[in-house]
């Protein structure tokens, strides 16, 4: 079958192509950089990705959990306005919205990574890849549809994986407890279970700034 262009970055769908020059699998930030700089080479190239563009570090990883804590920091001044000349009482969180403004942040930026790609003139080829073949790539998208894609080169960029937290929430609250806790302690923890704990307790950010 035909591969799931993405319309959003190649534009046209219907102007899909299967040759290329470079296929990178992964478009994290280490298989779309690649692809970039395969098209400013010269070469046909295009990257395979079956999530966000971006990969773990962008849309779950480290930009996701730095807007956390950039939001936990801005509650941390808050308690403490007063010795910075300002007054504020009765100041209250809402965790929904410092999450949802994770998730913006996350977004935009790998609405960034796509408006990259088409700049470049890269195509996106949603779905999973796997070898099959010298010079071949299978692509099943979410539906379950395969494809083939054919490459002079293929570049593997698949990237990491998130693990579970090592660590328990009743060990964090102790860390926490404390109020000197660095949160570089307890960086394994859930980035939301890191954040609510420094939003209630007076927890020292200065390994993060």
């Amino acid at each position: 079958g035909k591969p799931a262009f993405d319309a959003a970055v190649t534009g046209d769908p219907s102007m899909a192509d299967t040759n290329f020059d470079v296929v990178v699998i992964g478009g994290g930030p280490g298989g779309y950089v690649a692809a970039i700089r395969a098209a400013q080479l010269g070469l046909k190239a295009c990257v395979v990705e079956r999530e966000h563009l971006g990969g773990i570090c962008l849309n779950w990883g480290c930009i996701p959990t730095k807007a956390l804590l950039r939001s936990a920091e801005v509650g941390h001044l808050i308690q403490h306005a007063a010795d910075f000349g300002w007054s504020a009482e009765n100041v209250t969180f809402d965790l929904d919205k410092i999450v949802q403004r994770s998730r913006k942040v996350a977004k935009q930026l790998s609405q960034g990574v796509s408006f990259l790609l088409k700049k470049n003139k890269v195509p996106v080829v949603s779905g999973s890849g796997k070898l099959a073949g010298k010079g071949k790539v299978e692509v099943t998208d979410k539906d379950g549809k395969t494809s083939t894609l054919n490459a002079k080169n293929i570049i593997l960029a698949t990237g990491a994986r998130a693990s579970a937290a090592c660590i328990e929430r009743r060990a964090l609250a102790t860390l926490c407890a404390s109020g000197g806790a660095d949160l570089a302690a307890v960086g394994r923890v859930s980035p939301v279970a890191a954040v609510q704990a420094a939003l209630r307790r007076d927890v020292h950010f200065s390994s993060l700034l």
